[in-house]
């Protein structure tokens, strides 16, 4: 099996899926990463990688060429493999054994690894994978129809600046619960943390949105994963689902 890709849009959907940044422990927060371990699934000419644990699934695709469209999915190690496809440039080959191989268009630079069994959370991500959980190219909020989770539908839908969001999750990170609350209003989304002696909160205008307004807290740092606009759909008390033209994301609510 053969796959052809891009050596730094891979090594960026490996960084970004790592979703390294501050996780909420209970009493603060402290620096973690998802998970080091990506899953790869070649479906609808794209490949597909994911990643995940309990209660946070998230999801990249890129363009590429396979010589087998029946390629099955493989797992490898993207906290190993990100240092090296660093050093590389331009199209890269990865030859599926037992082993993945990596070369330079060249021939002249040749990188192998082990592959991974199983993705140690493939059950959270085989689950949201059936869900057909759509991008944001399929995604039309304004129109009134919101997407569904489980067959629930969400109850409101915004189109976020990426920017301001993370900037005021940031903010939120110095009150160091690791807890971050999101209400969405009318035309306003409010993001907040707080504990008994400070608060912090940001109110953020959005242009589009749809929907009777809903809260949720949440604990992660998933302002980590976009570097783009991108759709937030929530319910109360509900798992957050945010969508843009090629990642998305669940995380489960944080409810006390």
């Amino acid at each position: 099996m053969r796959i052809t890709v891009d050596a730094k849009t891979l090594e960026k959907t490996l960084s970004n899926l790592m979703v390294r940044g501050k996780y909420g422990t209970g009493t603060g927060v402290k620096s973690d990463l998802l998970g080091k371990h990506v899953v790869m699934i070649y479906r609808e000419e794209r490949l597909e990688v994911w990643n995940a644990d309990m209660s946070f699934i998230a999801c990249s695709i890129l363009d590429c060429t396979v010589d087998d469209p029946t390629l099955k999915p493989f797992c490898v190690n993207a906290k190993e493999l990100s240092p090296f496809l660093k050093k590389m440039n331009g199209d890269i080959i990865m030859y599926l054994n037992d082993t993945i191989q990596i070369q330079t268009q060249t021939g002249e630079t040749s990188l192998t690894l082990s592959l991974i069994n199983e993705h140690p959370n493939f059950g959270s991500i085989n689950t949201i994978m059936n869900m057909k959980l759509p991008f944001a190219s399929s995604i039309e909020p304004v129109s009134g129809e919101l997407p569904s989770f489980n067959k629930t539908q969400f109850e409101s839908g915004v189109l976020v600046n990426h920017k301001e969001f993370s900037e005021a999750i940031n903010m939120c990170e110095n009150i160091n619960t690791g807890i971050y609350l999101l209400n969405h209003k009318e035309n306003q989304l409010t993001i907040s943390s707080g504990n008994i002696t400070k608060n912090y909160a940001k109110i953020l205008e959005l242009e589009t949105q749809t929907g009777d307004g809903s809260t949720v807290a949440f604990s992660a740092p998933i302002h980590k994963f976009f570097d783009e606009d991108f759709f937030l759909f929530m319910k109360d008390e509900f798992p957050l689902f945010l969508s843009n033209e090629n990642r998305f994301l669940v995380r489960v609510p944080h409810i006390e």
